[in-house]
């Protein structure tokens, strides 16, 4: 097998790998701060234990990767406990058309007119996301989706500004960063049933951890 199919193989996996973690989510029963929390912290381990991630680099590129990430994280579980998978999901897709969005401002990339066109189109079929009757709670998580959204298109970003900053280390301590942060939101009761722990352990080891070692 050529490398390059072995690639779009192993980009394939690791999309399908993610795709799960909408009907996850959904299968805990956990509040989504926990869930984000827990996630987060096996799949740093997971992850340091397999990149041995570089130490912290005090550059404001690798900074904004990764509090980013963290963000992306938390708020991708908090949409998807609010609205559906479905939405959350496409919505934070939305992350590409934001980098095309900001792409010429942070990268100084051209902007084209298929660019304007593209970014037209897509907002428009965000938009119909709010279109019709939809509760307070889903409507709220739709506009968290596209915030993941959103901070997702910066993660790229400031990996592409600063090419020599290992993606590898800012997905590494982004979910330190995000398990961290979300602690002090978990209590009182720390404890998970045997059924919201294993799909914790998938949602971490496979959805998230293994999909970026194979990516």
């Amino acid at each position: 097998m050529s490398d390059e199919r072995r690639g779009a193989l192993c980009v394939l996996a690791a999309a399908l790998l993610w795709s799960t973690g909408g009907v996850a989510i959904k299968a805990v029963a956990e509040p989504a701060l926990k869930v984000a929390c827990y996630r987060s912290a096996v799949a740093a381990v997971v992850l340091a234990a397999f990149f041995r991630p570089r130490l912290w680099r005090a550059t404001l590129g690798f900074q904004t990767a990764i509090v980013s990430y963290a963000g992306c994280l938390t708020t991708f579980v908090v949409a998807t406990k609010w609205t559906s998978a479905a939405n959350a999901i496409f919505l934070q897709y939305s992350g590409v058309v934001w980098i095309l969005v900001l792409a010429p401002l942070v990268l100084g990339e051209p902007f084209s007119r298929r660019d304007a066109g593209a970014i037209a189109v897509a907002f428009l079929g965000m938009a119909l996301f709010f279109v019709g009757e939809l509760d307070p709670r889903g409507r709220a998580g739709d506009l968290v989706a596209l915030v993941s959204g959103l901070l997702y298109a910066l993660l790229v970003l400031s990996l592409r500004r600063e090419r020599g900053i290992g993606a590898e280390a800012a997905v590494t301590y982004g979910n330190v960063l995000a398990a961290g942060a979300l602690l002090p939101f978990v209590g009182p009761v720390f404890g998970v049933s045997a059924r919201s722990g294993g799909i914790l352990l998938f949602l971490g080891v496979v959805q998230i951890a293994a999909a970026y070692v194979i990516f």
